[in-house]
């Protein structure tokens, strides 16, 4: 993924792009992506019987677990 932000940015740079338009959109995405490993991580260190991390209020088992 940081390759290809490098050469797109690059590449909207010498052909007139908005190069400031990317680094806003690029910038969110690597946001997201930061996000999602996170979950991901954490959601290995949910037990069955722990509250969801979703907020429904049910057990984990029961919700996203199951």
């Amino acid at each position: 993924m940081f390759t290809y932000g490098r050469i797109t940015r690059l590449l909207l740079s010498e052909t007139g792009g908005k190069v400031e338009e990317f680094d806003d959109f690029y910038r969110r995405q690597l946001d997201l992506l930061t996000k999602l490993a996170q979950s991901k991580r954490d959601r290995n260190q949910i037990s069955r019987n722990d509250q969801c991390p979703c907020g429904c209020g049910k057990k984990y088992k029961n919700c996203h677990g199951g």
